[in-house]
């Protein structure tokens, strides 16, 4: 299997919202605008259970947005960090079912964050906002 391969069985367990810190300026940014996208991962805690094998990963996203015009002033600053619990069935090699739960407990950690800040972003004078697709292989480390 290749790194970040899915494994038959796998199931997201839970998305757990631990901290949400979402800043924004008084309006959107005009022009141009620049994004800082920071995304680190814990790493994954394993428990094995009698069916199955669980991982569990903190995921952290900060991001600041910065329009050219505004000389360097963020126009919207956040910071979000959930944990993804996901599992798969038990009787899969330990190896290859660790590296599944990692990049899946990533991928769905990510897409919750991705999910939470355009609902946030909606309720601002940012209106909308949608942080970037992020290749999950890289972030496996």
């Amino acid at each position: 299997m290749s790194e970040g391969s899915l494994l038959a069985g796998q199931q997201l367990e839970a998305v757990l919202l631990t901290y949400s810190h979402f800043e924004v300026a008084d309006s959107a940014p005009e022009g141009d605008a620049q994004i800082t996208l920071t995304v680190e991962t814990s790493d994954t805690t394993y428990e094995v259970r009698e069916d199955n094998t669980v991982g569990t990963t903190r995921v952290t996203v900060v991001a600041k947005l910065v329009s050219e015009t505004d000389q360097g002033k963020p126009n919207m600053q956040l910071r979000v960090v959930v944990t993804a619990v996901v599992s798969s069935p038990g009787d899969i090699d330990e190896g290859e079912t660790r590296k599944a739960l990692r990049y899946q407990s990533i991928a769905e950690g990510y897409a919750f964050v991705r999910n939470h800040v355009m609902q946030i972003a909606a309720a601002s004078p940012m209106s909308r906002f949608v942080l970037p697709t992020v290749d999950v292989s890289v972030l496996m480390g």
